[in-house]
């Protein structure tokens, strides 16, 4: 019984500690994403569907532009692993102390810089005030320090990496409903996330702090060619996911009359439910299976968890979206969105469709196998242009979404079968 119990915890039928891990994210992610959804559905009502619009595309182009700090986090999540596995408590503390200096001085660089351009971002995405895109910059700010919340994945403190997104996501909606509640709208809106995201990296820092204090002070040095290697790799994977999961609503903020980018923003905010849904699978999934592959332990159980629990939940969304499409519309953004009811269904399926491709990606990252980035990044690539040649409707834009999801997903599904004879899927 013994030795079945420890081989189910090491990846045989049942991966107990990915369950457990998961079990903690998911409760964290899913707090989360009632807070963000609640603050979609407050401030939605308070400012209006023109000022929605243009919210919803500062969020776009926030997704876009932290592109690079959700690549250096799932760097960090690697090497982070590589230390933790060999109980190097000495260059974790280095690693932190040495990342979080520079991300600091990249986070004022970034204040200085958009400052200079925040008229002409305002001015492209019709905003008449430009102290939202100053907020918004704020947001970009300090999001680029907290990359240094993968240093608590990497070492499987999930514990504290679920406390400081709650931290955050309570403190975001909580402060705007309070600061939209006295009319500030959408600066109020953004002032709260503001200062959400400031008091979730103060608390994450100290975490960390705290959990490296005894360790010895001993400066930071690693296998560059291995850092720079990955992290090109890992960088045109997660800029090609996060292109074809968040460019549309910038691009229909541009190309479409408010009303109607007001509406499929509500549609994207809806659809994007699923991907945010099973967000905390991938935080697993990388983190966990890195471990085990370090330790050389099977990996193969804990894939076919994390794409089973993808799918179990994507299907379950898309069921919604096919019933309930108003309600939830209704619910979430007002009724004023109501009209936005039929791209919900097509939306959730271009969606569903990009969590099944991020969590292979995932995956393979964690395996350090990157045959698949250069077909994803072509395919990333393409899709942009293909909104401007064909947007006679904002269903056609989805329509593009969904074929080069489904594109993309079968360039990161290649290489398994490739080699799956030579036993990768188990490795």
């Amino acid at each position: 019984m013994r030795r079945r119990w420890t081989t189910i915890r090491s990846g045989g039928l049942t991966d107990l500690s990915f369950v457990k891990y998961g079990l903690i994210v998911f409760i964290a992610q899913s707090t989360v994403n009632v807070l963000n959804f609640a603050f979609h559905a407050v401030v939605s009502r308070r400012i209006g569907v023109d000022a929605y619009g243009s919210l919803n595309a500062l969020s776009s182009g926030f997704t876009i532009a932290q592109a690079p700090a959700v690549i250096l986090t799932t760097v960090l999540i690697k090497l982070t692993a590589e230390f933790h596995a060999a109980n190097d408590e000495a260059h974790l503390r280095a690693l932190a102390r040495t990342v979080t200096a520079y991300l600091l001085l990249i986070a004022a660089a970034i204040l200085a810089l958009g400052a200079l351009c925040a008229p002409a971002i305002a001015d492209y995405l019709h905003i008449p005030d430009v102290m939202p895109v100053l907020l918004m910059l704020a947001i970009l700010a300090a999001n680029v320090v907290l990359p240094i919340r993968g240093i608590l994945q990497g070492v499987e403190d999930f514990v504290g990496f679920a406390f400081s997104l709650v931290f955050e996501g309570a403190g975001k909606f909580g402060l705007a409903v309070a600061f939209t509640g006295i009319g500030w709208a959408l600066r109020g809106a953004l002032g709260g996330w503001t200062i959400g995201v400031m008091l979730s990296l103060a608390f994450t820092w100290v975490l960390i702090s705290r959990k490296f204090r005894r360790a010895p002070r001993v400066p930071f040095h690693t296998d560059s060619r291995h850092v720079i290697g990955m992290s090109v790799n890992i960088a045109i994977a997660t800029l090609a996911i996060t292109s074809l999961g968040f460019s549309d609503v910038v691009i229909v903020k541009h190309l479409f009359d408010p009303k109607s980018a007001g509406l499929y923003s509500a549609a994207s905010l809806a659809g994007r439910m699923l991907f945010f849904l099973v967000a905390f699978v991938p935080a697993v999934l990388l983190p966990h299976a890195s471990n085990l592959l370090l330790k050389g332990l099977p990996t193969a159980s804990t894939l076919r968890q994390a794409v089973a629990a993808v799918l179990l939940l994507a299907a379950g969304g898309l069921v919604l979206f096919a019933v309930f499409p108003g309600q939830i519309l209704g619910a979430l953004v007002g009724h004023a969105f109501a009209s936005a009811a039929p791209l919900l269904l097509p939306y959730g399926i271009a969606m569903a469709i990009l969590v099944v491709t991020n969590t292979f990606v995932s995956y393979r990252i964690a395996m350090t196998r990157f045959e698949f980035v250069p077909l994803l990044a072509v395919i990333a690539a393409l899709e942009i242009p293909a909104f401007f040649v064909f947007h006679a409707s904002v269903l056609q834009i989805i329509t593009i979404l969904i074929v080069m999801n489904s594109l993309a997903l079968c360039s990161v599904l290649y290489p398994f079968a490739g080699r799956r004879a030579q036993g990768l899927a188990s490795s």
